[in-house]
């Protein structure tokens, strides 16, 4: 008799356990798939995409990296990947069914998985609207007289990835990298040629030359990577 009542506590804190793991998922948004590597779900009233972004360890060799992304590949819905994010964090997004997110959470290297919320951005971007006189406030309206063509613009920053569509081929190796050359002869140097090896500054060349988002269109952009 006293084997059984101490079964049945047991049991007793175990279902107390989880109701308030329920109830911490259900105020959170934060999925209780695995107590280490959670689901970050989207609050109720957002629109989402369909989609999973997979985040990695942020030590994930390129090696591993590869692979992983693979193994979620063949678990997603249409095995298609709709991102692939390598350089300010590791991450891929792809469509996942309710029943395979504890599996990919079991992968090595995964940190979590995050719902993709689906994002509405304003007609004219900030830095646009922005350049207009300084007494008038943001008014959702910007005139530009020119669109930079024949304009040189040097981009001081991480470098440039040059064949983002962004640029139309106006994106260029200035000839000279000074982090290049600084590090020439170093353990693990890797010529970079003006190329990002962040993504800072291939988002402050589109910012001053993108075709979608620049202040100047047409303006070709030089890479100086410091």
């Amino acid at each position: 008799r006293q084997s059984a009542v101490c079964i049945h506590n047991a049991m007793q804190r175990k279902a107390k356990t989880l109701l308030f793991a329920v109830c911490i998922s259900l105020l959170t948004g934060v999925g209780i798939v695995s107590a280490s590597k959670p689901v970050i779900r989207s609050p109720r009233e957002a629109s989402t995409t369909g989609c999973y972004i997979v985040v990695l360890e942020d030590t994930t060799e390129p090696e591993e990296f590869e692979r992983i992304v693979s193994q979620v590949k063949d678990l997603s819905i249409d095995r298609k990947l709709y991102a692939v994010v390598k350089n300010v964090q590791k991450a891929v997004t792809v469509k996942l069914s309710a029943h395979v997110l504890a599996e990919v959470l079991k992968l090595d290297r995964v940190k979590y998985i995050e719902e993709e919320d689906l994002v509405e951005g304003a007609a004219l971007p900030w830095h646009l609207d922005r350049l207009g006189p300084a007494h008038v406030q943001i008014d959702h309206d910007a005139s530009a007289f020119g669109n930079g063509e024949g304009v040189d613009i040097y981009i001081l920053d991480t470098g440039i990835e040059f064949g983002h569509e962004e640029f139309e081929y106006r994106a260029k190796y200035a000839g000279y990298d000074p982090v290049d050359q600084y590090l020439q002869g170093t353990d693990n140097f890797k010529r970079m040629s003006g190329r990002d090896c962040h993504g800072h500054g291939t988002h402050v060349a589109s910012l001053a030359g993108g075709k979608e988002y620049g202040v100047a269109k047409k303006a070709s952009l030089y890479s100086v990577r410091v």
